[in-house]
């Protein structure tokens, strides 16, 4: 990152899952979608998974600012960063938003604006450096 770039109050860095069902491409295209936007910045979880130092530096240089997005309760993602010594305490799981996992790799539109919102609603908090509060499933009504 070049000391002249300066994030907005709210952005925040998401580490997406990009498993190979439904829910992990979910992830990676609402990050896709943050970023193009200008209100998150990706980071690289292969870079992070492959021990590349430059990669691991900068996730425990963001891990304040950071949302692990994982697709499911395997939670590879997570898991990872946690492998190589970051804790992240901001973590979204897309199926405890009621979001149903399946292999065919199709999503709607609909979730992704869910899960985009529901990141946006944490920012504040995690670029902040607060820890984030739990967002409420959306798979029941209340």
């Amino acid at each position: 990152m070049s000391k002249e770039w300066s994030p907005s109050v709210n952005h925040i860095f998401v580490v997406p899952c990009s498993g190979p069902c439904n829910v992990g491409l979910l992830a990676h295209q609402a990050a896709v979608e943050l970023t193009r936007e200008g209100s998150a910045t990706m980071l690289n979880l292969a870079g992070i998974a492959g021990h590349r130092s430059t990669f691991v530096e900068g996730a425990r240089e963001l891990m304040n600012r950071m949302v692990v997005l994982d697709g499911c309760s395997v939670q590879c993602a997570g898991t990872t960063l946690h492998h190589v010594g970051v804790d992240v305490e901001a973590h979204l799981v897309v199926t405890d938003l009621g979001i149903q996992k399946s292999d065919d790799l199709n999503f709607r539109e609909e979730d992704v604006i869910t899960v985009k919102n529901v990141l946006k609603d944490l920012a504040p908090r995690v670029a902040a450096g607060l820890p984030p509060e739990k967002p409420k499933c959306l798979c029941t009504e209340e």
